[in-house]
């Protein structure tokens, strides 16, 4: 926990320019095995739609790991961003009916039941695809962030 306070301080202290060649570095190394883990927890094409799609690190002061990033909707009207959670999660009963009324093009009105949870994955307390994600590749992930800024640091000061 210290050495990663001190590559946070170290970072709030480095010039700009240092500071964007270690995220730059931190981006092209952290992305794929981000991706990779990702792509590896999801099971079905809605995981790969919802969760997995896009997901990427975002450079900073620590860099943050995103997944479900998208906020344009899929074609049946789904917007990842919004609904990830239902998908990382589940929900407590996929056969839950709801029961409403409508009314008919005729004029009259019915009742029509439906299950509108169906398609959603069962409940899931520690996440499906994310949160292992994040729990694979954390430490690995903290480790390459540490070395990069120490080696970028080491090659700045070499004058390379």
């Amino acid at each position: 926990m210290r050495e990663l306070q001190a590559a946070v301080l170290g970072m709030k202290a480095m010039d700009k320019e240092l500071r964007s060649e270690v995220n730059k570095a931190t981006r092209e190394q952290a992305n794929p095995i981000w991706r990779a883990e990702l792509a590896g927890n999801a099971s079905t094409t809605m995981d790969q739609l919802v969760l997995v799609k896009g997901g990427r690190v975002a450079a900073g002061n620590p860099p943050r790991l995103i997944g479900a990033p998208s906020r344009r909707a899929l074609s049946g009207g789904l917007v990842p961003d919004e609904e990830a959670k239902g998908f990382e999660f589940g929900v407590n009963d996929r056969n839950a009916e709801k029961t409403y009324t409508r009314r008919s093009r005729n004029g009259g009105s019915h009742q029509v039941t439906r299950r509108t949870r169906r398609q959603m994955p069962e409940r899931a307390p520690r996440g499906r695809v994310i949160w292992p994600a994040v729990a694979e590749t954390m430490p690995r992930l903290v480790s390459l962030w540490t070395q990069t800024i120490v080696r970028k640091v080491y090659e700045k000061f070499e004058g390379k």
